[in-house]
């Protein structure tokens, strides 16, 4: 049995929120398929990236999320292993990611 959870646009990791956004050309603007603003609460994720790959980025930014809230303290290795590891689990449990629900727009290089 397949179970869909839909990403909603604002995640709250305690007494933070974060906006959570689809960009169109982020890789291609800073290199990475995904990024955290803490100072600013957001989440970007590029637009093209497809499943299973856009779920380990979106895991990826919010552990470091959960990272920096409980002072954790993990290196980015550290944060790769985490995500990866919650992707996983998703997996088996036969969760899915649903990320239709999220607004999109361009990068700030334009792209």
């Amino acid at each position: 049995m397949k179970h869909t959870i839909v990403v909603p646009r604002r995640i709250k990791i305690g007494p933070f929120s974060y906006d959570i956004k689809l960009v169109r050309g982020l890789r291609y603007y800073n290199g990475a398929s995904g990024h955290i603003t803490f100072e600013g609460g957001t989440v970007e994720l590029d637009d093209v990236v497809r499943e299973p790959m856009k779920s380990c980025h979106f895991l990826h930014e919010m552990v470091h999320a959960i990272d920096i809230n409980a002072s954790v303290g993990l290196d980015e290795d550290g944060v790769d292993r985490m995500a990866n590891g919650f992707a996983e689990l998703l997996q088996q449990l036969g969760i899915k990611l649903d990320y239709s629900a999220l607004p999109c727009g361009r990068s700030h290089g334009g792209n």
